[in-house]
């Protein structure tokens, strides 16, 4: 059941990449047991080729994405996905700090 989770999250996520926008540089995912119900924790670093910095002008960013996807707690054929994000030209140190207490902060009720 885990590694199906595992498998559908990584699908769903990957499967869904518009490619000649998007170059997948980095992908990690894993479970996590920080909610009573099953969850996947990722982690995905794009390069986005065609990002709008304004009006009239694009040009290719990082796309930096921390995800937590669950199988709803209640109905099991439902899941849901939370996700933080940066994009920009380098890292953003407090990007899982602030992806975690943005995550904590949304609670799905179990009836």
């Amino acid at each position: 059941m885990r590694e199906e989770w595992l498998s559908l999250v990584k699908t769903e996520m990957e499967g869904g990449l518009d490619r000649d926008r998007f170059t997948l540089l980095k992908s990690e995912y894993a479970f996590t047991d920080e909610r009573r119900y099953a969850c996947v924790r990722s982690i995905t670093v794009l390069e986005d080729r065609q990002a709008q910095v304004s009006v009239s002008r694009r040009e290719t960013l990082v796309l930096r994405v921390i995800g937590l996807t669950c199988q709803h707690p209640v109905r099991q054929d439902t899941g849901f996905n939370i996700s933080y994000l940066h994009r920009g030209h380098g890292e953003y140190p407090n990007l899982e700090s602030e992806a975690q207490a943005f995550f904590d902060g949304i609670q799905v009720p179990g009836h």
